[in-house]
């Protein structure tokens, strides 16, 4: 045999072992075991033939089985449905399903066990399809052709299946789905995506910080909304910077009356990761997973997740924001997304904001929940500390509110440094509010200018006509007026007994005139 050949034989792949995964087969079954209801987030990855195991492939097809028969599936009855089955191994059933579960690290990562499997299995059909085709090409009569579809067609038919959606039956979307579960009552609920949006000077960092402290202690949101339980929560700031991160915490716990030291549910990153890399997914992943955070906040978008010139691109910042789906879908993890809305058109300046008013595109076809900011009234620098905003909150689930939403902050200037002070109000008493305030508002300026006819009156002891009234106030500092607002605070100040009807002179005294004449306090 001549050295090429010889090395041609040890390269072989036919002589090369199929790929397995044993660890894998046997923890996907253990996971199972410990809770067949995972058996939805795996049966649309796995058929029984992707087990190279004829142990493992009996107890998943025996877990299916017992599923579709509307039958719990538990160490019991699965061993008794194995023993029916007539199983084989040679360890025993109990055995072989005790050690399953023992070798299972986490039942929750089903769906990376079921990968790895899923990937053997594919790999081990195309060894197969390609060993026949390698075959037949020894065959001379062979088309060279025909072979190269069966190749391509094998291959795309894995690649095409592997990239179909998952399907469940109408019993599994009953009886294995789970209902609306909230984080924060009437807020946050879990097994969403959420966007967190504001315009400048909305207070979007300030609100996310308030959020995730009440998540983590269940200390209500806002002082308004209960927290069901503390959970864990990341937090991810990439543009506040690490003092002002912290001395906005040391505000909101002083408001709850605890101290930042001791909120032990929160992990802070300032820093964000670059969410169009894959490898940087999964350590986010893997770090969502080894913290058990079911809440971690991103605060802002646009630095992580590298939309540049696609962000007016529905579709591509879709596929970025897809990568975060799939990693909360795994996980079970609620990422919060927070961005900037775009400035206001005149029409929509100082209103309620909705999900039209998201800077981005796609942004808002993502959220399956949402925080939105907005203010009532213009940022005055001289009042930095006060801030009048709206709040809409929002979810797919079937809940939303509305809110006018006061802060009152301070500054760090102030005797006692800044606070977090903040009150919600239904908006319709905030209109109610500005009905009053502007009421209050003209009865002022009607005061003002009485004043400055009762001056006028003051001065001209003889007496005033409408005309010369009117003519009379802006001559002596006063805001100029018409006849009909002259006689209107003539008519008022006569009803408060400050001036009388009296004829007066015009014309140089030449000639009288009804008009009105100023009672003196002694007469």
């Amino acid at each position: 045999m001549t050295a090429a050949m010889q090395e041609s034989t040890e390269a072989d792949p036919t002589r090369m072992v199929p790929a397995y995964e044993p660890s894998a087969e046997q923890a996907l079954c253990g996971a199972l075991i410990v809770d067949h209801r995972l058996l939805s987030e795996v049966d649309q990855m796995i058929e029984p033939g992707d087990f190279a195991d004829n142990d493992f492939r009996l107890i998943y097809t025996t877990i299916c089985r017992l599923r579709d028969e509307g039958t719990p599936a538990d160490m019991l009855t699965i061993c008794n449905a194995l023993d029916r089955a007539g199983f084989a191994g040679k360890k025993g059933v109990v055995h072989v399903t005790a050690s399953a579960i023992e070798a299972t690290p986490n039942a929750y990562h089903i769906r990376y066990y079921a990968e790895i499997v899923k990937a053997a299995s594919e790999k081990r059909h195309i060894r197969q399809l390609a060993l026949q085709v390698a075959r037949d090409a020894s065959d001379p009569m062979s088309d060279p052709n025909e072979l190269a579809t069966r190749l391509w067609e094998g291959a795309n038919g894995i690649e095409s299946k592997s990239k179909l959606p998952k399907f469940i039956t109408s019993r599994q979307l009953s009886e294995e789905t789970k209902d609306v579960q909230f984080l924060i009552q009437g807020v946050l609920v879990a097994d969403q995506p959420c966007v967190i949006a504001g315009e400048k000077k909305a207070l979007k960092t300030t609100t996310i910080i308030d959020l995730t402290i009440s998540l983590a202690t269940g200390l209500p949101f806002l002082g308004r909304f209960p927290v069901i339980s503390p959970v864990k929560v990341g937090m991810m700031s990439g543009e506040s910077g690490q003092s002002t991160i912290k001395e906005t915490a040391n505000r909101i716990c002083d408001s709850k009356d605890i101290q930042l030291r001791d909120v032990d549910n929160v992990s802070w990153a300032f820093g964000l990761p670059k969410l169009n890399d894959a490898l940087v997914v999964q350590a986010v992943e893997r770090f969502v997973e080894q913290n058990e955070l079911k809440v971690l906040l991103i605060d802002p978008a646009y630095l992580c997740l590298g939309i540049g010139d696609t962000a007016s691109n529905y579709f591509g910042v879709g596929e970025r924001l897809e990568c975060l789906s799939d990693v909360a879908g795994r996980t079970g993890c609620v990422f919060a997304i927070i961005t900037h809305n775009r400035k206001p058109q005149k029409e929509r300046k100082y209103k309620m904001p909705d999900l039209e008013d998201i800077a981005y595109s796609g942004f808002p076809e993502w959220a399956g929940q949402w925080i939105l900011l907005a203010r009532r009234e213009e940022y005055d620098p001289e009042k930095a500390g006060e801030h009048k905003l709206w709040l809409n909150i929002g979810s797919r689930a079937g809940f939303g509110s509305g809110w006018a939403f006061d802060v009152s902050e301070g500054t760090i200037l102030d005797a006692c440094g800044r606070r977090w002070e903040h009150r919600l109000l239904c908006p319709s008493e905030v209109i109610h509010e500005r009905k009053d305030a502007r009421a209050a508002a003209r009865r002022r300026d009607d005061e003002e200018k009485f004043e400055w006819a009762l001056k006028a009156f003051r001065r001209n002891p003889d007496g005033l006509s409408v005309n010369k009234l009117k003519e009379e106030i802006p001559k002596i500092g006063g805001p100029g007026v018409g006849f009909s607002k002259a006689l209107q605070y003539a008519e008022e100040l006569e009803r408060r007994g400050k001036i009388e009807s009296a004829q007066v002179p015009i014309r140089g005294g030449k000639t009288t005139t009804s008009g009105f004449r100023f009672i003196p306090d002694d007469g």
